[in-house]
């Protein structure tokens, strides 16, 4: 799947959803969070464990690449 095409809508039905469809699910929503900035990927939130806490910061997600299994953000 492109990152550039429409992934699933939300919500998702989860109660029907086999756990080997998960990853293409996620890999769905991720390309509609760069496609669409009205899904809610399009702004996820990002944390790093820092101290014994934790570092969250709001990003916009900019690509997605599922053969690579990597994402970019800003």
């Amino acid at each position: 799947m492109s990152a550039r095409t429409a992934g699933p809508e939300l919500p998702v039905d989860l109660d029907r959803l086999a756990l080997a469809d998960l990853d293409g699910l996620i890999w769905g929503l991720l390309a509609a969070g760069v496609a669409r900035a009205s899904s809610p990927f399009h702004t996820p939130a990002l944390a790093t464990g820092v101290d014994g806490g934790a570092d969250v910061r709001t990003v916009v997600l900019r690509h997605a690449d599922r053969d690579g299994r990597s994402i970019s953000c800003h």
